[in-house]
Parts: structure tokens; sequence; C-alpha cells
């Protein structure tokens, strides 16, 4: 049954928009995520699964503006500088800033293109 469940998401398209707007730790965030995929019909077995393939039926978007002041003060506070350094988050006028995408199997995190394998 799982594998026929699994095999049932991996064959069809899905799309999925979400936003955000919260005020935590005394600061406004806001966040929008955009998945879609496009879905691999010609999948017969989940054994079969060739991640390469997934990834390139795959696009998202992932924007995110949150409160540095809020963030400093929260339990996530203490991952700003490490994040920073290795460019996952900038930091702007007041404000953490994530923009990352997926397309064609090239990452964007902030401008900056990588290929997908970097993150596996």
């Amino acid at each position: 049954l799982t594998q026929r469940l699994g095999l049932l998401l991996l064959n069809n398209a899905i799309t999925v928009n979400s936003a955000f707007d919260v005020d935590a730790y005394d600061g406004l965030h806001r966040g929008e995520l955009k998945i879609s995929y496009d879905g691999l019909p010609m999948l017969k077995n989940i054994m079969g699964l060739n991640i390469k393939e997934a990834i390139a039926a795959s696009t998202f978007s992932i924007d995110l503006d949150l409160d540095l002041e809020a963030i400093a003060q929260s339990p996530a506070g203490e991952m700003l500088d490490p994040f920073t350094q290795e460019g996952y988050i900038v930091i702007n006028n007041g404000r953490v800033q994530m923009n990352a995408s997926l397309q064609n199997s090239i990452v964007q995190l902030n401008g900056v293109d990588s290929p997908v394998e970097r993150f596996f």
C-alpha cells in the first residue's frame, strides 16, 4: 500500500502556493512558497525512481523577509552568523532575507546559481 501511494504521488502533478504574514518575537515576518511538480507519469515502479528526473520535473521558489531584531531574540538567533557566512541568508536594512529557487535542475540562492548536486 505504501509503494502504491508513493507511486501515485510521484506519477501526478502537484502545485502548492502558500504565503504567510506573521508577528512573532515582536517582529513582522513575511514569506512565500511556490512548488510545482510535473509528475512522472511513465514511472511504473517506485524502485525505478531516478532522483535527477524527479528534480527535473520540479520547480520551487521561496522568498523570506524576516525582522532581524526579532530573529536575533528567537531560538533561531544562533543560526544567523553561520547561515549568513554560508550564503543561505542575507541581512539587509534590519531584515533577514532569503530568495531560493529550483528550475531546470539549477538552484539559485540569493542570486547565485549552483548545480542541484551541491545540496546532495
